[in-house]
């Protein structure tokens, strides 16, 4: 099951790389509860599944800040 509407994933697909990371980041901490480091993750993790990001992608991100 997808943490995201299939409209996300759509709208995703049409941005750059750093835009998607940026968007799935701010979306799962501006998510009601605010939500946490096992959230991002697991967005984190469905968004390689589906081939959207990489790990390296990620990894290259978060080291930026």
């Amino acid at each position: 099951m997808s943490l995201l509407a299939p409209e996300s994933l759509e709208r995703l697909q049409e941005m750059t790389p750093e835009q998607r990371f940026e968007t799935v980041r701010t979306l799962c901490y501006q998510a009601p509860g605010g939500g946490g480091s096992d959230q991002y993750v697991e967005l984190m993790e469905e968004m390689v599944a589906l081939g959207i990001l990489t790990w390296d992608e990620i990894e290259a991100f978060e080291a930026r800040g």
